[in-house]
């Protein structure tokens, strides 16, 4: 089903050009494909993280249930999409994020860091607690090989060193959010969420030198968190005149989130 993008003054312009977006809320998909146009889909289970590997796949890890929880890859992304289970993980995991061969993201019992098997998501590490309870989005810059995390509790962004297992406060998002996906891409950082404040399941940016949030687009609606709670995770893929066909998951070149 199609339906609008809402776009903040002056973002229309840079969406245009810019890269597909697949925000899971739920099990609705939300793809806002390179001309800002947006295509929702209902998929057969939820995504509490999504991230993007090293074979440029959409994976990701559901947590609704009891253990063992299950690992899916997200198939033709680029038309219908659909969950295709590879295994299953012991606990669940927010904010997957890859980082060359390795894999990180947080605990969603314990909220400690840990380190992940970058195949099946089992836990080969655990780096305790941050000093930050968990964070709803993690997003990788290879440039400058920074972890970026953002805490909901909280509203704020950290910086991560995934080597030892500190964090670093930068600034507050300035917005109040429930749950959200983060993937840092071309040189910017993306984060999906229930933004509270405006009522609004988006899409915007976050300021890494200061935190701030800025919209980009609004999805649509989310339920009341005291009502219910609704799992959510970003991956972004480049738009297809940068893609080639790789197997099942149809992609080629992409980049890292969480």
């Amino acid at each position: 089903m199609l339906i609008p993008a809402l776009l903040s003054m002056g973002a229309a312009t840079a969406a245009t050009a810019g890269p597909i977006f697949f925000a899971f809320q739920e099990n609705t998909l939300h793809r806002v494909n390179a001309d800002s146009s947006v295509d929702q889909f209902t998929l057969s289970n939820t995504m509490i993280s999504s991230s993007v590997n090293s074979a440029g796949e959409i994976v990701g890890i559901e947590a609704r249930g009891a253990s063992p929880y299950d690992t899916f890859r997200l198939d033709n992304p680029l038309g219908t999409p659909s969950l295709t289970s590879t295994g299953s993980a012991v606990s669940p995991v927010n904010s997957v994020a890859f980082i060359g061969n390795r894999a990180f993201g947080f605990d969603n019992f314990t909220l400690d860091f840990v380190e992940l098997d970058p195949n099946t998501f089992a836990q080969i590490n655990n780096f305790g607690n941050l000093g930050f309870p968990g964070a709803v989005g993690l997003g990788y810059d290879a440039v400058n090989d920074v972890l970026y995390g953002i805490n909901r509790a909280n509203d704020q962004l950290w910086s991560i060193d995934y080597n030892n297992g500190t964090a670093s406060l930068i600034g507050s998002l300035g917005v109040d959010i429930q749950n959200g996906g983060a993937e840092f891409y071309d040189g910017v950082l993306y984060l999906a969420n229930q933004n509270l404040d405006t009522g609004f399941f988006e899409i915007g940016t976050v300021d890494v030198t200061t935190g701030a949030y800025s919209t980009l687009y609004q999805l649509g609606s989310f339920t009341d968190p005291n009502v219910a709670s609704e799992l959510v995770s970003l991956s972004i893929i480049p738009a297809p005149g940068g893609l080639a066909v790789l197997g099942l998951a149809g992609l080629a070149v992409a980049r890292r989130r969480r």
